[in-house]
């Protein structure tokens, strides 16, 4: 099915003029080999998502423990990692920040 324009465009996150959104979803795992060498037991811990936003114009968000200002990552303890503001003579303000949620903490 062709996307719509109900179907373009940012919505996960607002602000003045967004250019990207992305988050990545991560585990740590411990695999232990069995006698044979082959696949004896496994264990998945400590999930996180990292994310990053770029986008044009004014930003509010500072480092330090925050919000993401993404819909899709709620709960947890979100740490804002870096912050990133550029000016530019001939162009519009711009913005990046980008940081780790973990939502066991």
């Amino acid at each position: 099915m062709p996307a719509g324009p109900s179907n373009i465009g940012i919505t996960q996150a607002t602000g003045t003029l967004l250019e990207s959104v992305e988050w990545e979803r991560k585990l740590e795992e411990k695999v232990i080999k069995d006698l044979s060498g082959g696949f004896g037991q496994g264990q998945a811990f400590d999930p996180v998502l990292e994310f990053s936003v770029k986008g044009r114009g004014d930003t509010a968000m500072a480092v330090g423990i925050g919000a993401a200002g993404i819909s899709a990552i709620t709960g947890g303890t979100t740490l804002i990692l870096k912050v990133k503001r550029s000016q530019k003579n001939d162009d519009f303000n711009s913005f990046e920040y980008s940081g780790t949620n973990y939502p066991n903490a």
